[in-house]
């Protein structure tokens, strides 16, 4: 996975990809980006959108990596959680995280979009 890391590292090099770093800037990009494709808890965000780059946390019901995703001409680094199991009753705790956590739009709490 390093080696996928610093290949997107250099295709956006070439392509003149801007790397966003200030977490606000992110923020409100990303928030733009939600805003344009509609309810963030109810967008469709195809998996194939990010480049898992580390894994960086493992529970019992999901994966957690440290990804990259384009937004325009900006990069920007996220964490994408992956479900584990088919399970309905870790399912439906997943989907209430999600909406619970897609209703807060704060600079210090995680911004969650997606299903």
């Amino acid at each position: 996975q390093r080696n996928l890391a610093k290949e997107i590292e250099v295709d956006a090099k070439k392509r003149g990809v801007k790397w966003i770093t200030d977490r606000s800037l992110a923020y409100k990009l990303i928030g733009e980006w939600i805003s344009s494709q509609g309810a963030r808890n109810n967008a469709h965000i195809d998996q194939d959108s990010f480049a898992m780059l580390d894994l960086i946390g493992s529970g019992n019901f999901s994966d957690v990596y440290k990804a990259v995703t384009f937004i325009g001409s900006s990069a920007v680094i996220c964490s994408v959680k992956v479900m584990k199991t088919q399970d309905p009753g870790a399912q439906f705790e997943f989907e209430r995280e999600v909406e619970l956590l897609s209703s807060l739009f704060h600079p210090n709490v995680v911004l969650v979009f997606g299903r």
